[in-house]
């Protein structure tokens, strides 16, 4: 049996791929496709069941294969399923393409509209309708058939080049820079030893559990500047090419359809509506946080030249994190080696299953005999405990191995929707690179992994918990700009000592989390908040930038303009060879969409600070959280949602107290 091909709810057998079946795969459900689009153009008569739910439904039977098999292209350790995975992605995002201009389906949606019936829709179906409508309009139907044929070749243009961007970003993590064990003073023991080569040198690449801890603890400024010019060349040169050729191919596909740029196009059916709206948050909060970054940076200089007893010394970018974890080391006494003790993986996802069960009223188990793509990735099934029925699959792929995705990422593959008399549970795979057990220890998650891992699970919760109807709308299927609200608002736990009291544990003796070690990385919580927002807003500021008119050129190209934007807007002095943008995965998958990050968070620490006033782990909060955030997915606007939940209209008080502004 092919594992893609399988039936609804059931697993899907990764373990017995192989790159014959993707191609299969692909063939069998594009037909299956075709055949549920053949059905909807002979729709008689035409009504909700015969036009919109089929139409959600195409979609579902498409993305339930898709969605897999682009997890195979960034995760699976065979280079050639990789490689068929790959090849996969360009013949369903043509296919896609190529439905997103059919004129025979867009005449029988709108045929469909002009109904008695189509007309008093209410709900998600009008809302459903009325996005699908918008979609042919922003696909083209307003131009000539020759325009729309041009659109698709456009399409069929970025979605490759995207991919081979994402590829060239995934392929360069494995750099690395032999350094003498002697000149690696402060790296901690652990670390050394599990990079330590037989020549007597460390063998330091970039993946983050690498790179993280190196930039923080080693004392050598020579070598930290080498690998964060190492580091910031990956992909390079190889992807500022294509990367220009996205930007000119996204302005032309604008262009074409009347936009005046991409980030105006990009932002119309989001919670922003004009690239205008977008620039005043972004210019506001930089004016904001302008102060506070202005003194993290001094502390930082403060700190280097004392360190270095150099009174005319300069904080480089490869300082930042070294000088940083200084302070806290010797102003806060919170020691992130200490610290990681308490955080043993297992431990955190105990505690993780726990604070759920208590405010979403779930259920993780953990599946005995899992079918998965590697041996180090986990299964998990999510049981509500009110009906003791599974609502969700979800998979864990947490430690870095060579061609694998190198970030962190929730990966939908299953969208929930309803079946007539069946819902198809959604499924999930959370994909991260934290430090892998080793024989002398378990795997010990910094404070920062611990968020991280936080933030990716409020991805996967919203999906998880999803109740819509249509795949269209299901779990983070939202406006872009409201996705990373549920996984910011999930960081905040973090911070609630009962919470973290409650599952860490010294992975050695046992021991609760210390209270006055939790009061002191309370009280350095906003260490560097204002630098970190700063970098925040200079990425979006980038995005936007690239995406809001510009056409690179020799004139002007897009390193020349992240050099301006970071003169302009942080204290880091420039230094050539920078090409942080070759490898800034989000200008592929985020385009013109980096502003949400922080437009989210607006919204996340509003709702946190319900929780604050109820309790971080009350049971009555948390289902009003699931049942008025999580569970609506994009069925309603997530405006309505947010000041359902609050009772009021949202405001900026909360966001701007936790940047410490």
């Amino acid at each position: 049996m092919n594992p893609f091909l399988r039936q609804v709810n059931q697993s899907i057998p990764f373990q017995s791929l192989s790159s014959d079946h993707v191609g299969e795969a692909v063939q069998v459900t594009l037909a299956e496709a075709d055949g549920v689009l053949k059905s909807i153009l002979k729709a008689d008569p035409l009504t909700v069941d015969t036009v919109l739910v089929p139409l959600d439904r195409l979609y579902h039977t498409v993305y339930r294969v898709f969605n897999p098999i682009y997890l195979m292209a960034e995760t699976h350790p065979q280079e050639a399923i990789r490689s068929a995975c790959r090849e996969a992605i360009e013949a369903f995002s043509s296919w896609l393409n190529t439905l997103a201009i059919n004129e025979d389906l867009y005449k029988v949606v709108k045929a469909y509209e002009s109904t008695s019936e189509a007309r008093l829709l209410t709900g998600v179906m009008k809302r459903y309708l009325d996005d699908t409508i918008m979609g042919f309009r922003r696909s083209g139907f307003d131009l000539t058939a020759d325009d729309r044929d041009r659109l698709k070749s456009i399409r069929i243009d970025i979605d490759k080049l995207s991919l081979d961007f994402q590829k060239n970003i995934a392929d360069s993590t494995s750099a690395s820079l032999a350094i003498p064990i002697g000149e690696a003073e402060g790296l901690p023991a652990d670390y050394v030893e599990a990079r330590k080569q037989a020549d007597g040198t460390l063998r330091v690449d970039l993946s983050y559990p690498s790179y993280v801890p190196f930039m923080k603890y080693c004392r050598s400024e020579p070598w930290r500047e080498q690998l964060w010019r190492l580091y910031n060349q990956r992909a390079w040169p190889a992807n500022l090419d294509l990367l220009d050729q996205l930007l000119i191919k996204r302005h032309e596909l604008a262009t074409v359809l009347g936009y005046r740029s991409y980030a105006a196009y990009a932002t119309e059916d989001r919670m922003a509506k004009t690239p205008e709206t977008v620039w005043k948050f972004e210019q506001d909060l930089t004016e904001k946080v302008r102060q506070k970054a202005s003194a993290d940076y001094q502390l930082l200089l403060e700190e280097k030249r004392s360190f270095t007893g150099q009174t005319d010394a300069v904080v480089h970018e490869w300082d930042s994190a070294f000088y940083s974890n200084r302070i806290k080391e010797t102003r806060y006494s919170v020691n992130d080696q200490e610290v990681k003790h308490y955080f043993e993986l297992n431990s955190v996802l105990d505690g993780l299953f726990r604070i759920n069960g208590t405010i979403l009223g779930l259920t993780f188990r953990e599946v005995t005999t899992p079918a998965v793509w590697h041996e180090t990735v986990r299964q998990f099934e999510v049981v509500d405990q009110k009906t003791n029925r599974p609502i969700g699959t979800f998979y864990l792929d947490l430690f870095p191995r060579e061609n694998k995705y190198s970030h962190a990422a929730m990966f939908p593959l299953v969208s929930g929707i309803s079946l007539g008399a069946d819902y198809e549970r959604p499924v999930a795979a959370l994909v991260c690179n934290f430090p892998a057990t080793t024989p002398s220890q378990p795997s010990l998650l910094l404070f920062s992994d611990v968020n991280t891992l936080f933030h990716e699970f409020g991805h996967l919760l919203h999906g998880m918990v999803t109740t819509s109807p249509l795949q269209a709308y299901a779990g983070t299927n939202v406006l872009l700009d409201f996705v990373e609200t549920p996984s910011q608002f999930f960081e905040n736990f973090l911070y609630d000592y009962p919470t973290v009291s409650s599952f860490a544990r010294h992975y050695q003796t046992g021991d609760p989390f210390p209270s006055d070690l939790f009061n002191r990385i309370l009280s350095a919580r906003n260490l560097g908040s204002g630098l970190f927002a700063q970098s925040q807003l200079l990425y979006g500021t980038l995005d936007f930038t690239l995406h809001d008119g510009f056409i690179p050129g020799p004139e002007k190209t897009t390193t020349d303009v992240l050099k301006q934007l970071k003169s302009e807007q942080t204290h880091f002095p420039w230094k050539d060879g920078n090409y942080f943008h070759a490898a800034f995965g989000h200008l592929s998958g985020y385009a013109a969409g980096y502003y949400s990050y922080l437009w989210a968070k607006v919204y996340a620490q509003d709702i946190w600070s319900v929780f604050e006033s109820a309790g971080a782990s009350d049971p009555a909060t948390g289902l009003k959280f699931r049942e008025t955030i999580l569970e609506p997915g994009g069925t309603r606007d997530p405006m309505e949602l947010v000041e359902t939940f609050l009772g009021r209209k949202p405001d900026t008080a909360a966001f701007l107290r936790d940047l410490g502004v």
